[in-house]
């Protein structure tokens, strides 16, 4: 369901922005992430980030370390 991968992605980028202050560009784990937000299924977690990029609230990085946006910082 859309509204719930909103929300999970919405969780993930809260936690993002807790872990990084919301200061730009800080690049983050994102298995680190998914911990603490409670999401470790790799799957789930594969999911969110790619529905963050589409939204554009992130970023990511080789595929494992993932940024806000600046519309991320702003959820």
């Amino acid at each position: 369901m859309a509204s719930d991968l909103d929300a999970l992605t919405k969780r993930f980028c809260k936690a993002l922005g807790d872990d990084t202050g919301r200061q730009p560009m800080q690049w983050r784990s994102i298995l680190i992430i998914g911990v603490r937000c409670r999401i470790r299924a790799p799957k789930e977690l594969e999911r969110i980030v790619a529905h963050g990029v589409k939204a554009g609230w992130l970023e990511t990085q080789e595929g494992h370390s993932v940024a806000l946006t600046e519309a991320g910082r702003r959820l």
